[in-house]
């Protein structure tokens, strides 16, 4: 055998190191602290996806592949070893020039170069990526299944082979039997059956799956630690022999005492449900989607003369009254594509007769769709019968209020006409009869026109009652029209009658007919005088009112927009409830039979009827009365796109406000608009339940908002006794009257915040941001 030199034995190292796979080197630090590279195989290069020639002659283009921050780090690793002659070893993350992220496992050995030439280490660097990579998902997977295995809300056993042995049981085994799982590791699961009998059978069927190797599904009474018996749902599952539990199995419990409970409960009120709904007076029923009955619960004997029996399986089509049987069969179609229905038809019973019954019908799902219909037919053949017989009387009683109607009217015009054809009559028979000259005969000329003119005001004040005249429609600025009137209304009026005239400084153009609307302002006009008997003073103002739907509906019941409002007011003496219910009825006056014929406000009504508008009257006994009339704002002069605006951006709040007002649909707005915008709102039909309210309410009231006239108690007492039990309190009030009115007349102070009705959501939302914040002194 030859013996080797060193020299040989090196290269042969060398060439064994260059075909090892991994990457093989040397590393050499000379006295100086340089580095380098004495040996590097060939498949550095491969591995680093580098030029080995670029690394020979830069041993530190290394580090250049290292994280900057694991840097330093590997520096300390070199000089330690050399210091204490300890083996490297480490993972480093590099990133290669290709882009790619590569492990690799560091281990070198450390020596000391003879005569202090220096250090060098021998070691190899293997790619552990994929390694790692496994490693970390084994890692991630056991604690996914230990996590999984800790936190599942069911007891798991794994059971060995055998005599039904625990080796491991996870928490849930505490919760539901008692039991710690180490205390039942190593026992069998017979301490937690119910007997010996349960266990054996439990072992049966455990040694089943394990030779037929299928997982088993039952359920057992077990017991707690407790004593306390209960339901169980057992699944078994055959583990792999691989898996290194011998090929025991996984037992898998769940506690299903709530199950049982609500099973037991659902057939208890099944038994109820249709103990109920066969004793029903009406009939319940199943229909599949082709009309045919397939359900009907025994009172339909009592109710249509049938027995079930013999209407199940048949259509009930043929039952339904020829003329209602069209409409019947195509809502049965909507009803089977998934709406419910709720009719009335005729249907056939067994005497042959029909009979009317009320149907609500709903659709029945199953997992392909809709399979039928489900519903509940009643008996409405009395309620039929009454109300026809209701309908009959309403007949009789409207035709009666008709004749009524037409009496009255028939009396007044007869009343007014007899006084009209007097003068006509008598002066014609004196034009045929009296030799008179010219000037006398022009005399009775005179006031037989005149007489005429009053007869043909009259026709025209009845057809507008009746809206039956013609109209001359054209864009009119209301401003403008009282402008016109204001000096006939001063030569019209008593002298002792003072008129205000406030106009509004907006613009106010409707669609009307000019003369129609001069009626109206004038027999308004008119009417205020005539209650005022002595002195007064008439107030008559405009304005533009934007109201929304809420508010129009339930002021007015008319379409929310906007209105240009005419107000005439009278500080006479006023009118009870019952006066006010029949001021618009015609023929009605509360003046001296020779005074008037009760025609005038009726009239004003038809022609702003006609004029798609509205008019209501506010007014108390003592207190004067005020009309408002309401008509709209033509659109083409006056767009509303700022109007639209200001209610999406009304301003809002979160204080709390406590709504106090008589009329319900009045407080109920208000408390609605308010609620939209943000506050909290208290509600009180009047002064008593405010004050109850307020003392009950433990947190802050910052507004009350009040109307001023109030049965009990007025608004301004209920705010000067809730502002002594709370002084922070901030009051607002409202009222039909005009704020100007309601001052004057000193029923509130002069320096009182004031709203008038009706508002909208933007005039209210803005005037009580404006008193919450004291942005306004009071008026």
């Amino acid at each position: 055998m030859k013996i080797m030199n060193g020299r040989d034995e090196e290269v042969l190292l060398k060439k064994y190191a260059e075909n090892l796979p991994g990457l093989i080197f040397r590393l050499t630090v000379d006295q100086n602290k340089i580095p380098h590279l004495s040996f590097l195989c060939k498949e550095a290069g491969n591995l680093l996806k580098i030029d080995p020639r670029e690394i020979e002659h830069n041993p530190s283009r290394l580090y250049d592949l290292v994280l900057p921050e694991e840097r330093a780090e590997i520096r300390e690793l070199f000089r330690r070893s050399m210091r204490t002659g300890e083996k490297i070893e480490r993972d480093i993350f590099a990133s290669l020039p290709d882009g790619s992220n590569h492990w690799f496992r560091i281990e070198a050995t450390h020596r000391k170069l003879p005569g202090g030439r220096g250090d060098e280490w021998f070691g190899a660097a293997l790619d552990v990526t994929d390694i790692r990579k496994e490693k970390r998902e084994l890692s991630e997977s056991k604690e996914l299944l230990e996590g999984i295995f800790s936190s599942v809300e069911d007891a798991i056993f794994l059971i060995g082979p055998g005599r039904s042995v625990v080796q491991s049981a996870n928490a849930a085994v505490e919760y539901i039997f008692g039991y710690r799982p180490d205390e039942l590791e190593g026992e069998t699961t017979e301490i937690l059956h119910l007997d010996r009998e349960s266990f054996e059978e439990f072992g049966r069927l455990t040694r089943k799956s394990l030779e037929q190797k299928q997982s088993f599904h039952g359920e057992f009474q077990m017991r707690r630690r407790n004593g306390e018996v209960f339901p169980t749902e057992h699944s078994i599952t055959v583990l792999n022999p691989e898996s290194g539990w011998n090929g025991g199995v996984v037992s898998v419990v769940r506690d299903i005492t709530e199950r049982k409970k609500l099973e037991k409960e659902l057939r208890d009120s099944e038994k109820r449900y249709r103990d109920l709904v066969e004793n029903l007076n009406d009939v319940v029923y199943l229909v599949d989607r082709e009309g045919r009955i397939t359900y009907v619960t025994p009172p339909v004997q009592t109710v249509l003369g049938y027995t079930p029996d013999k209407l199940t399986g048949t259509v009930f089509f043929p039952l339904v009254h020829p003329e209602d049987k069209g409409r019947i069969g195509q809502e049965f179609e909507r009803t089977i594509t998934g709406e419910r229905i709720v009719t009335e038809f005729r249907i056939r019973v067994g005497s042959g007769e029909y009979l009317w019954v009320r149907t609500s019908s709903v659709p029945v799902y199953d997992t392909g769709g809709i399979v039928g219909l489900q519903g509940v037919l009643t008996d409405i053949s009395g309620r039929k019968q009454a109300e026809e017989e209701k309908a009959n009387l309403e007949k009789q009683f409207h035709h009666a209020q008709k004749l009524e109607s037409v009496g009255r009217l028939a009396g007044g015009v007869a009343h007014d006409f007899n006084n009209l054809l007097s003068p006509i009559l008598g002066y014609s028979e004196m034009l045929m009869e009296e030799e008179a000259d010219a000037e006398s005969c022009r005399e009775l000329s005179e006031e037989i026109y005149k007489a005429a003119g009053k007869a043909a005001d009259l026709t025209r004040q009845l057809l507008a009652f009746g809206r039956k005249q013609t109209l001359e429609m054209e864009v009119l600025d209301m401003n403008e029209v009282l402008k016109g009137l204001e000096k006939l209304l001063r030569r019209t009026i008593r002298e002792e009658i003072d008129i205000d005239l406030q106009l509004s400084s907006e613009s106010l153009p409707v669609m009307a007919d000019q003369g129609q609307v001069e009626q109206v302002i004038m027999n308004l006009a008119v009417n205020a005088q005539d209650a005022m008997p002595g002195k007064g003073t008439m107030t008559i103002e405009t304005g533009l009112l934007d109201l929304d739907e809420e508010s129009a509906d339930v002021y007015h019941g008319i379409n929310s927009g906007l209105y240009a409002m005419l107000a005439v007011r009278d500080t006479g003496t006023g009118m009870d409830r019952e006066t006010l219910d029949q001021v618009f009825d015609p023929f009605f006056t509360t003046k001296a039979q020779d005074k008037g014929t009760g025609l005038g406000l009726a009239t004003t009504y038809g022609i702003v009827k006609q004029h798609g508008g509205s008019i209501h009257p506010y007014s108390e006994p003592g207190r004067g009365s005020i009309f408002k009339v309401y008509l709209p704002i033509c659109r083409e002069a006056c767009p509303t796109e700022k109007s639209l605006e200001m209610r999406e951006n009304a301003p809002r709040g979160t204080e709390t406000i406590l709504v106090v007002e008589d009329d319900d649909n009045v407080r109920d707005l208000a408390a609605r608009i308010l609620e939209s915008l943000g506050y909290k709102v208290l509600e009180a039909p009047d002064g008593e339940h405010a004050l109850h309210s307020a003392k009950v309410y433990e947190g802050p009231i910052d507004l009350l908002l009040t109307d001023v006239v109030m049965p009990k108690m007025r608004g301004r007492e209920v705010s000067e006794k809730l502002s002594a039990v709370r002084p922070e309190l901030k009051v607002l009030f409202m009222s039909g009257y005009t704020d100007r009115n309601i001052s004057r007349d000193q029923i509130l102070d002069q320096g009182a915040h004031f709203i008038q009705k009706p508002f909208g959501k933007v005039q209210l939302a803005v005037k009580v941001r404006e008193v919450l914040d004291d942005r306004i002194p009071p008026h």
